[in-house]
């Protein structure tokens, strides 16, 4: 019934937008008679625009409208709806939290579209500064929504935009030198019972500072080197596969945020949102064991280490590329890795790291781990 609806709402759109079309270029909206609703303007090709908040704040603009010149004034109201996040959230996959009001201030609750016209001037949605610091753990927006008692119809489909926060993340990360970290998914030893995922998603964000050939960063159901000649390798089984090596070349000094996803035997690695190769792997990369961070053969500092029951598509990989909401269910193990949560699982499933001398099973002091801040991401140039 949805998708009906939704074919309808698309149907009666495209009808409306021709009725301003079918007319000289001169003469577009200059039309009376015709079918006319209301609507939010530039939302037909995507419902979401990214405001970027800073230090001072952010600012964007939106614009109530109708499909063609009104025949009488036409009040239309403006509301932050929750209901309509949520719709979009369920439709991407995304978890966006509406952003508290103290946070924000819309600039008119309501506006008139007079008789002869079919738009107001456009209204501004501020953000303030404070914006910046909310929980940064959690992806925020403020979904504006018209709707109107007049005779007009509201078209639906397009009566909602999502302002989603585009901010400045600033924290910390874990330096890694002379001890290793894991997290065990099953009890040890771990010859059986393994954690069986027919599909998954790996996700770390590493920064080496002192070059040597073979560092060993996050591992799950495979190996995982830094090679030679500074490639991030990606090792199914007992061989190597020539197919499974990054394009680029991994530099000292630089953040790198890897993501893994697993579907159907076919593994696709991505740095920095972006696919750097894929292949085909055998079934033994559903069986999950730990989440190793190096073997004490890694010198940088890590972040940010997520497992997920699911293969995320581009679209989440890069809307979630620095940050995560603990309370997605399909997170199994985040471990932000900041000085605040040290090497604790934030997701509620006791999935913690422990951290050991390296190639021992000694345990490592968690006071002599030192931590890097602040850091800002994206990185500040």
């Amino acid at each position: 019934m949805k998708k009906t609806f939704r074919i309808f709402v698309g149907g009666m759109f495209a009808f409306l937008m021709a009725g301003c079309s079918n007319v000289d270029v001169d003469d577009v909206n200059a039309q009376i008679g015709l079918p006319n609703a209301i609507y939010l303007d530039g939302v037909q090709s995507s419902p979401i625009k990214k405001v970027v908040v800073d230090e001072k704040g952010g600012e964007a603009t939106f614009l109530p409208r109708a499909a063609n010149l009104l025949t009488s004034d036409v009040k239309v109201d403006i509301t932050v709806d929750e209901a309509s996040l949520e719709l979009y959230n369920k439709q991407y996959g995304t978890s966006y939290k509406v952003l508290p009001a103290e946070y924000y201030e819309i600039e008119k609750t309501s506006v008139t579209i007079k008789s002869g016209t079919v738009s107001t001037e456009p209204v501004k949605l501020v953000i303030r500064d404070g914006a910046l610091t909310v929980n940064p753990s959690f992806k925020y927006a403020v979904p504006v929504k018209v709707s109107t008692n007049s005779s007009l119809s509201v078209l639906e489909a397009n009566s909602y935009e999502i302002f989603a926060l585009d901010r400045v993340l600033k924290t910390s990360a874990m330096r890694q030198d002379g001890f290793y970290m894991r997290c065990d998914l099953v009890p040890l030893p771990h010859d059986k019972n393994p954690m069986v995922l027919k599909e998954w998603t790996l996700h770390y964000g590493m920064k080496i500072d002192s070059w040597f050939a073979n560092q060993q960063p996050v591992m799950g159901s495979f190996y995982s080197r830094i090679t030679p000649e500074g490639k991030l390798q990606y090792k199914p089984g007992g061989s190597d596969d020539p197919k499974g090596f990054s394009k680029q070349s991994i530099q000292r000094n630089k953040w790198y945020h890897v993501t893994y996803t697993y579907k159907n035997q076919h593994v696709k690695a991505y740095i920095n949102g972006v696919l750097e190769f894929e292949f085909d792997v055998p079934s033994t990369n559903e069986e999950y064991y730990k989440i190793q961070a190096s073997f004490g053969n890694f010198k940088g500092y890590l972040r940010d280490i997520r497992l997920y029951k699911k293969a995320l598509t581009d679209f989440q990989i890069t809307e979630n590329l620095y940050v995560e909401d603990p309370a997605n269910p399909d997170l199994i193990v985040y471990a932000p890795l900041t000085e605040e949560s040290k090497l604790s699982d934030v997701t509620g499933n006791g999935y913690h790291f422990k951290a050991y001398i390296s190639n021992s099973d000694n345990p490592y002091s968690l006071d002599l781990i030192k931590w890097d801040s602040p850091l800002y991401f994206p990185e500040k140039k």
